[in-house]
């Protein structure tokens, strides 16, 4: 499915640097992947393997990925074992923030 966020910037930072170590991700990947997933809540019945395919990551990556969004405060949690989950005011901002 096609959505509206770009994902040339994530794509081009996991390709220079897929395992970043004891510094981590920057809380913008993190809200721009949470960002992606979101929307796919509207249309997929299977939004973390459909985001996986899209990123081209594996699906176990990807739900890591989305529950460090959610440590970091970026996404809301859901129901256990359950699609779901809103953007917080933090992944908002850092959004909305220039590049």
């Amino acid at each position: 499915p096609q959505i509206g966020i770009d994902l040339d910037l994530d794509l081009q930072e996991f390709a220079r640097n897929p395992r970043p170590g004891r510094r981590g991700r920057p809380d913008a990947f993190y809200a721009r992947l949470a960002a992606q997933y979101v929307e796919l809540l509207k249309s997929s019945s299977t939004p973390t393997k459909d985001l996986a395919a899209l990123r081209n990551y594996s699906p176990s990556s990807t739900r890591d990925f989305l529950n460090q969004s959610r440590r970091r405060g970026l996404l809301t949690r859901s129901s256990e074992g359950r699609a779901g989950g809103e953007l917080t005011d933090k992944a908002r901002e850092l959004l909305n923030a220039p590049v």
